[in-house]
C-alpha cells in the first residue's frame, strides 16, 4: 500500500530542520490515514494492511501522543501543577468525559436495544452520550458518532 511514507525517524533532527521533518511526518500520516479510508471504503483493504496500519498509528502517537484520549490526564496534570505552583486555574476535568471504547460499547448496546425494539433503553443510552458530549448519527450504513 502507499501509505509507507510514514518513518519515525523524520522526526530526530535538530532544532530548525526537526520542526520542518516534524510537519513532513504530519503530512504523511494524515495522507496515510486518508489513503487508508479510501482503501477501506473501496474495499481494498486486508488485515495485513490494517495491521500495518495500526503498527504505523501506535508508532506516531508514541511521538505525537494524539490518537490515545488522555485529555481527561493531561488536564489534571495541569490542574496539579498549577495547585504547586499557587496558581489559580478555572478548567476543570469534565465528570462526563467517557473514552472511545466506552462509546462504542454503548453504541453497540442501543443497536442491540433497537433490534429488540426496547425503545426506552435505546432512547436512554442516546440521552447518556448526549450528556458526555457525544452526538450521535444514525444513517443507513449504522451509527456514526462525533464528540460536540
Amino acid at each position: 500500500m502507499a501509505w509507507r511514507t510514514w518513518s519515525a525517524p523524520l522526526l530526530y533532527w535538530p532544532d530548525g530542520v526537526g520542526q520542518q521533518r516534524r510537519a513532513e511526518a504530519l503530512a504523511a500520516i494524515f495522507e496515510m490515514v486518508r489513503q487508508a479510508n479510501a482503501a477501506a471504503d473501496a474495499g481494498k483493504m486486508g488485515r495485513s494492511e490494517v495491521a500495518q496500519l495500526r503498527q504505523a498509528l501506535e508508532e506516531f502517537d508514541q511521538i505525537f501522543d494524539v490518537v490515545r484520549d488522555s485529555d481527561a490526564e493531561k488536564i489534571r496534570e495541569i490542574i496539579e501543577w498549577a495547585q504547586v505552583q499557587g496558581k489559580e486555574i478555572k478548567i476543570s476535568v469534565s465528570g462526563n468525559h467517557i473514552s472511545d471504547a466506552r462509546v462504542e460499547a454503548l453504541v453497540a448496546e442501543r443497536n442491540a436495544a433497537k433490534k429488540l425494539r426496547d425503545f426506552a433503553r435505546s432512547d436512554a443510552i442516546r440521552k447518556q452520550l448526549a450528556e458526555a458530549g457525544i452526538i450521535l448519527e444514525d444513517t443507513k450504513d449504522g451509527v456514526r458518532w462525533k464528540r460536540q
